[in-house]
């Protein structure tokens, strides 16, 4: 995987089809490779990441990226919990905004292990879209669907991305990423779901309060459940400019 790509990986962005190119393409021209060879890989590949930000933010259609701003995502399920709040909840059509501010930390690339480990921060994201709860706070039941917002601060990503090496009819070899994983922290959630009980202003009032006063809780909740639908666009960012460029491409012998 080349620096751009780590780039776009660590922004989380893109749910493209991953369909066999009829031939080749080179990396774009944003795009510049790290030697496989280079005994400082990842220096290379951090110093490149930096550079390719600006264009893969743009999005490129040739090469499966789309804007980025904001990430959709169709939908995202959270099962009910044992503690305090269990909010079995699904989301739909949600948009999230702010990821095009992340920043890269680090790169670690071990292509030995076929592995990419990338570390990104972003200041704030907020996480728009429509709700269907039934789940309860305290025993007591909470029902309600309508439109959410729920925003994150100062968010801390590691992104773990494995892929192995896929051999096509045109003799060349292709990196296929198979599984990603993503883990993270935050200093605070805001939570707010319109439409609970019924359009109950007194009860989703409260109901409100008291998520935002148990942050850490509904983000334990619907924390993995984000991350589980991250890591799956992931995934399939890494399909978007590795399924078209050659592995040789990606790492060359020398650049």
């Amino acid at each position: 995987m080349d620096a751009a790509a780590s780039c776009a990986l660590l922004l989380l962005l893109l749910v493209s089809a991953t369909v066999l190119p009829s031939s080749a393409l080179k990396l774009p021209s944003y795009v510049k490779p790290c030697s496989k060879n280079d005994p400082n890989l990842n220096d290379c590949a951090y110093k490149h990441a930096q550079e390719a930000i600006p264009s893969i933010l743009k999005g490129d259609r040739k090469y499966n990226v789309p804007a980025m701003n904001p990430l959709k995502v169709s939908q995202i399920k959270v099962s009910p919990g044992d503690g305090s709040v269990g909010l079995g909840i699904t989301f739909n059509d949600v948009n999230l905004y702010g990821v095009t501010d992340a920043v890269i930390k680090e790169t670690n690339f071990d292509l030995a292990k076929n592995e990419a480990v990338i570390k990104a921060s972003v200041p704030v994201v907020q996480m728009v879209g429509k709700y269907v709860v039934d789940g309860k706070i305290l025993l007591v039941p909470i029902k309600g669907n309508g439109d959410c917002n729920i925003t994150l601060t100062d968010l801390d990503l590691t992104v773990t991305v494995h892929w192995e090496l896929e051999k096509r009819d045109d003799g060349k070899e292709y990196i296929k990423p198979v599984h990603s994983d993503i883990k993270y922290d935050l200093s605070r959630a805001y939570i707010n779901l319109d439409g609970l009980f019924g359009g109950d202003k007194a009860l989703s009032d409260n109901t409100n309060k008291f998520l935002n006063e148990n942050w850490q809780d509904v983000a334990k909740e619907v924390g993995p459940a984000l991350a589980e639908a991250l890591a799956a666009v992931v995934t399939q960012i890494l399909s978007g400019i590795t399924n078209l460029v050659p592995y040789d491409e990606v790492f060359p012998e020398n650049v």
